[in-house]
């Protein structure tokens, strides 16, 4: 009568658990980075709907965008995120959940001529840097 497990055995069980573990190590990478994800986007989205909040709550900032959007050749202006903090609207050490990093940037406000709408864009790239600062 035999006891125990042969050497073949032991090994066949480690490696199920090994296939096991990759797999759920994989699907933990792929989660949290999904989550990172939305958490950016709702970062974005926030300050979007502040600077919503600012230009509606704010008169003087109002017209200077108003002004700023209608004499631009683009219609588009940038307000920098920094704005934002400076009105309490956003915490100046909110991190890019995506690198760690301080959540900088441009929001990118564009007025629609045929609507006479605005609509909102985050900028994080710098793609903006060529637009006139809203607020000038």
């Amino acid at each position: 009568m035999r006891k125990g497990f042969t050497l073949v055995e032991l090994l066949a069980v480690l490696v199920l658990l090994a296939i096991i573990v990759g797999f759920v190590a994989i699907n933990a990478v792929g989660f949290s980075n999904q989550r990172k994800e939305i958490d950016y986007n709702n970062i974005v989205s926030l300050t979007i709907d502040n600077t919503k909040v600012l230009i509606n709550t704010n008169k003087q900032i109002s017209k200077k965008v108003d002004y700023n959007l209608q004499t631009s050749s683009t219609n588009s202006c940038k307000l920098e995120y920094s704005v934002l903090v400076d009105n309490r609207l956003m915490d100046k050490d909110t991190k890019n959940p995506k690198t760690g990093e301080k959540f900088n940037g441009n929001i990118i406000i564009s007025l629609n001529t045929q609507t006479n709408e605005y609509s909102y864009e985050f900028d994080e790239t710098n793609k903006s840097s060529e637009l006139i600062d809203c607020l000038q």
